[in-house]
């Protein structure tokens, strides 16, 4: 089954660029968008250099489903042939998801 991986500042949560300082608030339309994308039959994963324990609890108060928490180092970039830019919203990133990779030959 193919997996989206979500980062969790600045994706699921607002976030001020302060790691030190609490989630904030979900981004607008991130319950929606993971929803669907479970609907579509896909894994989803959150990724973060933030404490697992932290993620799962807002994810349980914020209505989201339990999901699989990884650790991510802090990093000034991340740099992958699937990685898909976050804007703000939501609305490009369905499409973009299933954009193939530099390697793969269109069709």
């Amino acid at each position: 089954m193919p997996t989206i991986a979500l980062d969790f500042d600045g994706v699921l949560s607002m976030y001020h660029g302060d790691p030190t300082q609490p989630p904030g608030s979900p981004v607008p339309g991130a319950r929606d968008f993971v929803a669907h994308l479970l609907e579509k039959g896909l894994t989803v994963v959150v990724f973060s250099s933030r404490e697992k324990e932290t993620i799962a609890q807002w994810l349980h108060t914020h209505g989201f489903p339990a999901l699989p928490i990884f650790y991510k180092p802090p990093v000034l970039a991340l740099i992958d042939d699937r990685a898909v830019r976050f804007r703000g919203t939501f609305a490009e990133v369905t499409k973009a998801i299933w954009e193939r990779p530099w390697w793969q030959e269109q069709k």
